[in-house]
């Protein structure tokens, strides 16, 4: 609304298996919907919700050159560092 385009992210986190212990690190990328402090979730434009307490890292243009992780911590790397 108002002409505002939506933040664009990726987001890596933890989702954990339905069925027994463990998980999977699943990463989406598309456009951030909301941000809601109370519930702690992160809505993605497509649908997707992120419990903020199981992100491991977000990568988007608002961090300019790097990602930060939920300790705060920018994570600055050049393209041709290992990840």
């Amino acid at each position: 609304a108002c002409g505002r385009s939506r933040p664009q992210a990726e987001i890596c986190y933890f989702k954990p298996d339905e069925r027994k212990a463990g998980g999977a690190c699943v990463t989406v990328t598309g456009a951030v919907k909301k941000v809601d402090d109370f519930t702690r979730r992160v809505t993605m434009a497509d649908g997707t919700v992120i419990p903020m307490e199981d992100i491991i890292r977000i990568d988007s243009a608002l961090f300019g050159d790097g990602s930060l992780s939920p300790d705060g911590d920018e994570d600055r790397r050049s393209p041709a560092s290992p990840q």
